[in-house]
């Protein structure tokens, strides 16, 4: 990766955990998906929306990339783990409350040329997908559903790794994210 192609990454990075984020809470239909209820909430039903930045420490993301990471907190809640080299990999992780067909409607929100692949094993519900954004780096994307939280989780790297690591990568995020959600 060039070093002027760094911003780019890094913009790319908050922008598709933004674009997760709102992807979460749309189904792009108004009838209910066949595996949720929806229903009105009421003041009982009232879930804190994951703050990735108060509840994961940079400690525990820098262990799973590889590195040390800063975490910066987006206007919208995400967070952003970044290393201080660029091209290493760094993490994107938001969360949202659930409000009914969110989930299936994240996989839409896959700005990978990967396909969707399901994780068994990781919250309620999870997909992952692994491919390329337009660079020549694979890149990894994925959300974890967990109780009314939908979490997205992207790894973002410029270092040529393989797509088993990226994969690993991705999925321990979500595993991290699913135990704080």
């Amino acid at each position: 990766m060039l070093p002027e192609e760094v911003p780019v990454r890094r913009t790319s990075a908050v922008v598709a955990v933004i674009l997760l984020a709102l992807l979460g809470g749309c189904s792009g239909s108004d009838s209910p998906s066949p595996d949720r209820t929806t229903r009105a909430p009421d003041a009982t039903d009232q879930v804190a929306e994951f703050r990735p930045c108060q509840v994961l420490s940079a400690k525990d993301v820098g262990a799973i990339v590889g590195g040390t990471v800063t975490a910066d907190e987006d206007p919208n809640g995400g967070c952003v783990f970044n290393q201080e080299d660029p091209r290493a990999p760094s993490a994107g992780i938001s969360g949202v409350v659930d409000v009914g067909g969110g989930f299936e409607a994240s996989r839409g929100g896959n700005a990978t040329d990967g396909k969707v692949a399901d994780v068994p094993g990781v919250g309620d519900d999870a997909w992952i997908a692994i491919g390329r954004t337009g660079g020549a780096n694979l890149q990894g994307q994925g959300a974890v559903a967990v109780g009314d939280q939908l979490v997205n989780v992207t790894v973002l790297q410029g270092k040529g790794l393989d797509r088993a690591a990226v994969k690993e990568m991705t999925i321990d995020l979500m595993r991290l994210a699913a135990s704080k959600a």
